[in-house]
């Protein structure tokens, strides 16, 4: 669920003088950010309904898995993670890349095949490891890949889902127990997918006055709700350059 902080600042009239012609024309609240920058998304949560985060403060301590145990000769969903409620905009032409730790136990090594489809909204883009598959030794070892995605509109309130498939996998000098775990969630399993998109939005309200003081609302808005606050290293806002000191009135909305 998509979630919204609003701030409340008071500003000494020294550092920031409202004028008729700063605020003339301007709706009760105007988008002042954020386009599309990189993000690193870590894969969160089980195999069936996993989310997604850019903050390592939510990797735990064990690791979500997919366990392959036999032979995958057709194509088989590993694992799905969904991030909902994106923001319009545009999505940029770029190459996106994902990274999947894997750990492969009781066999030589294997064959395997893997692709991703990135779903956001109704367009869907399509990555794969290269044909006709790739070798993965015995132990821990991580699977890497590009999504190439085409410039396209983003509607308001989209989701992005990742869905792993397997194509093929095949054991070498198998042994009982063989099996290959995709790994995902943990300090030590970072399954990520990175790429431009936009996750966040800030808008700036009308300015109220009160005597001396002047009272600024910036509206916070996420899919990552109060992660944003809670992990972000750094909260500033600068008025012409310079950063405006005191701790803000904060209150949430769903």
């Amino acid at each position: 669920m998509r979630q919204v902080l609003v701030a409340l600042l008071m500003l000494a009239p020294l550092v920031f003088v409202p004028t008729a012609t700063a605020t003339e024309g301007r709706s009760d609240s105007d988008i002042i950010c954020c386009t599309a920058s990189d993000l690193e998304l870590f894969m969160l949560g089980s195999a069936d309904s996993g989310t997604m985060s850019p903050f390592e403060g939510r990797l735990a301590d064990e690791p979500e898995s997919a366990i392959i145990a036999n032979a995958v000769t057709s194509e088989e969903v590993v694992a799905t993670w969904r991030l909902q409620d994106l923001y319009a905009g545009t999505l940029p032409d770029s190459t996106w890349s994902i990274s999947l730790p894997v750990l492969l136990e009781n066999a030589g090594g294997a064959q395997v095949n893997f692709s991703v489809e990135v779903a956001i909204g109704s367009n869907v883009y399509v990555g794969e490891l290269p044909a006709p598959s790739t070798f993965v030794g015995q132990g821990e070892s991580t699977i890497s890949f590009d999504i190439p995605i085409e410039e396209s509109n983003v509607g308001d309130g989209w989701d992005l889902e990742i869905v792993l498939l397997a194509r093929s996998v095949v054991f070498s000098v198998p042994e009982i127990g063989s099996q290959l775990s995709v790994l995902w969630g943990a300090d030590d399993a970072k399954a990520s997918i990175s790429g431009e998109m936009s996750a966040v939005e800030i808008r700036l309200l009308d300015v109220e006055i009160e005597g001396a003081d002047a009272y600024i609302g910036i509206v916070l808005s996420s899919p990552f709700g109060t992660d944003l606050l809670a992990f972000s290293e750094d909260f500033a806002l600068r008025l012409d350059g310079t950063v405006v000191s005191g701790d803000p009135v904060e209150t949430q909305s769903a």
